[in-house]
């Protein structure tokens, strides 16, 4: 049996990357492997517990990174966050290696992982049986692409795709996309680089802004960069009249920065409404980031951002990186690590399941559509309803089919929540089949059951159990006991595939719910967009709390609802009163950036419309829409109008209504509207809120 350091070296002469399972004792787990540590310098130990080590909370501060050894302690258990962002930083003929308890495999996700290891032959556990060495032998050395100082084809057509962008028309924004490995950040610190040496003729400077989550993300960016330009690694670059330099996202929208050119890497990390806003401010950017691999976030780029950047940039451009640099293309531990989390299950066993066009069944609006027509449509569709067992879900096609669902589908699904499926016994899982096909799933929580002395301590704020989301915030921010003591279900994905969209497929997963879950109320909690607003609404679902705070992954507020029944606690529908009778405050303060569409949509919950307006509302809004009076005299009468009339106006958006919402409703000052919608004067602007209101009422 050879050595662990003198088994890494031969692969790392080979360029192709290992992964160990190293199952050791438990007290002592780097016993044993001091000469592999001692012969590799750039290594990475991630552990709670070691010395010298990271904690796994900030692994993702090392983005952008390289090693060529990772080491996670994984003896309290295997966090696939953890494993699969690490093992990216891993370059080829590095390796990774688990630390594992001498108890693995325990849980139903920690046999799902073992069970993958022997499909691999560069992942083995150590030490191995002597029957296993010989036939592990190092393949053929790989040989990268090396020209024009690029490490790929792909790496030299981004870098040239970037440089047009930099000195092209303005409002046409680029989006590079790339797996991890793939030599993004590296692609964007050449291309920065080039971009001030080709800046040398000009006659005036040119200002580059790289902004991340934070600069660790960025740094090796700025490396490429500095290295092209002979330049030390700093923050700030100066290259002849060019100066590149990082800025963080919150700092960069709240200063008066001007800049010519902004690169966003990473940008998955950061909450698409901020980055709506920079794409708003500045005339030529760059947003860059990871859409597979560790972290769900990046899937919610390409879900969310992408298509409402799209909506308002026509002329956005967006390419992709394909080919690893960091380690071989044909990489046998990318492929495990994608196949053992599930990585790419939206690319393979759905693929042929979304060019599955459902019978007619009515496309159903989600705002008239009720549970009948849904009963209708999925007799119609022939769609069954039925749970999918913990045994189903561990046959891998089963898996596959219910995990691709959720990742196609979500932006927050990561590989942790495949773990999370596989091992919490309070989640239960529902699918809706065509014959055998799934084409929509959805996955829900049981929550509080609490005994009312452990209720009271959440309530007094003196606890906080894990879980029960929806239930401890009811109980610890609205004073309900009830909503811990009171068994309940929560919705935490439910997701359909494309092509049954709107066939009452999501509208019958709930209804399935309601019937079999024996539970005090049904609720949900999401980040709020107008969207899934409207959906959760439509479905007959409540707002009972929205979170102060917006959501770090999606930037989004948190919004909770519960379903509405005949049979729901009475404390619900006092709570939600309550709700609309905040809201007015909320919005002027707490809740001053949120987007109009949502402020409109969280309104039309309210149940009100225009017969609730009084006659002296109306006179005074008709008064304003003639000129007979000013703004300023009318503005509580038009804050009530548009209150009433936030259904009808959550059909029809326009950007005269979006304008009226963020001045009556939401406060904003007079100058920021102006600026953000490019109006030369209050004069003008007022003007254009007449023309519509006489256009869109009868008044």
């Amino acid at each position: 049996m050879c050595e662990l350091d003198q088994h890494f070296k031969s692969f790392y002469q080979a360029t192709y990357r290992r992964f160990v399972l190293y199952t050791q004792v438990d007290d002592k787990p780097l016993e044993g492997m001091t000469p592999l540590l001692e012969s590799i310098e750039r290594r990475l130990l991630i552990s709670d517990q070691l010395e010298d080590a990271i904690a796994p909370s900030k692994l993702k501060h090392h983005l952008g990174r390289e090693t060529d050894l990772l080491i996670v302690d994984c003896r309290a258990g295997i966090d696939p966050n953890v494993v699969a962002l690490g093992a990216g930083l891993v370059v080829g003929g590095g390796g990774i290696v688990l630390l594992l308890s001498t108890s693995f495999p325990t849980s139903p996700f920690e046999h799902w992982f073992a069970a993958q290891l022997t499909s691999s032959d560069d992942c083995y556990r150590w030490p191995m049986a002597q029957s296993d060495g010989p036939e592990r032998a190092p393949r053929e050395r790989y040989t990268p692409f090396r020209e024009h100082g690029f490490g790929s084809a792909d790496q030299q057509r981004v870098v040239e795709a970037i440089v047009r962008a930099g000195d092209g028309h303005s409002k046409r924004p680029l989006v590079l996309t790339a797996d991890r490995g793939r030599g993004k950040s590296a692609a964007l610190g050449i291309a920065l680089a080039q971009l001030a040496i080709n800046g040398q003729t000009r006659s005036q400077a040119r200002q580059i802004v790289v902004t991340a989550p934070s600069f660790a993300n960025a740094e090796t960016l700025f490396r490429h960069a500095a290295d092209k330009l002979n330049l030390a690694l700093e923050r700030t670059l100066q290259f002849a009249n060019t100066q590149i330099r990082f800025v963080a996202p919150d700092e960069l929208l709240l200063s008066d920065i001007s800049a010519d050119l902004v690169v966003v890497d990473e940008a998955a990390a950061i909450p698409q409404p901020l980055l709506l806003r920079l794409a708003e401010r500045f005339r030529r950017m760059v947003f860059a980031t990871t859409v597979h691999g560790y972290e769900g976030s990046g899937r919610g780029f390409s879900l969310k951002f992408v298509p409402a950047l799209a909506a308002r940039y026509p002329q956005y451009r967006q390419i992709s990186m394909h080919t690893p640099i960091r380690w071989a293309p044909d990489c046998g531990v990318e492929r495990w690590l994608n196949q053992v989390f599930l990585l790419n299950a939206d690319r393979s066993d759905n693929e042929s399941i979304n060019a599955v066009v459902p019978p007619r069944c009515g496309k159903l609006d989600n705002e008239q559509a009720s549970l009948d027509e849904v009963a209708l449509a999925a007799a119609t569709s022939a769609v069954s309803y039925r749970r999918i067992s913990a045994e189903q879900l561990q046959q891998p096609k089963c898996l596959r089919q219910v995990f691709g669902l959720l990742v196609a589908a979500h932006y927050q699904t990561s590989p942790a929540d495949l773990k999370q499926l596989l091992d919490d016994n309070a989640i239960d899982t529902i699918g809706a089949f065509d014959g055998e096909i799934l084409v929509g799933v959805c996955v829900t929580l049981k929550e509080g059951g609490f005994d009312d002395a452990l209720a009271e301590l959440v309530v007094a704020g003196k606890r906080r159990p894990k879980g029960h989301l929806v239930a401890q915030s009811l109980a610890s921010h609205a004073g309900i006991k009830a909503a811990l003591t009171s068994q309940s279900t929560r919705v935490m994905r439910i997701a359909v595939l494309p092509a049954w969209r709107r066939c009452g497929v999501g509208r019958g997963l709930l209804e399935w719910v309601k019937q079999n879950h024996r539970t005090q109320y049904l609720s949900t909690s999401f980040g709020m967009s107008a969207e899934l607003l409207a959906y959760w609404q439509s479905v007959g679902f409540l707002p009972v709390r929205i979170g102060i705070q917006r959501d770090a992954a999606s930037g989004y507020h948190s919004l909770m609802m519960i379903a509405k029944h005949a049979q729901m606690p009475k404390w619900v529908a006092p709570l939600h009163q309550q709700l609309c009778l905040d809201l007015p405050r909320l919005l002027v303060e707490q809740l001053q950036q949120l987007d109009a569409e949502v402020v409109l949509a969280l309104l039309a919950t309210h149940g009100r419309d225009s017969t609730s307006l009084s006659a002296l509302d109306n006179a005074a809004v008709a008064r304003f829409v003639q000129g007979q009076t000013s703004f300023d005299m009318v503005v509580g009468a038009l804050t009530r109008f548009l209150t009433a009339n936030a259904g009808a106006l959550c059909d029809q958006p326009d950007v005269a209504a979006t304008q009226l919402v963020e001045k009556c409703l939401l406060a904003h000052r007079w100058e920021t509207l102006l600026a953000r919608h490019h109006c030369v004067s209050r004069k003008v602007i007022e003007q254009q809120w007449r023309v519509w209101l006489a256009n869109q009422f009868t008044l």
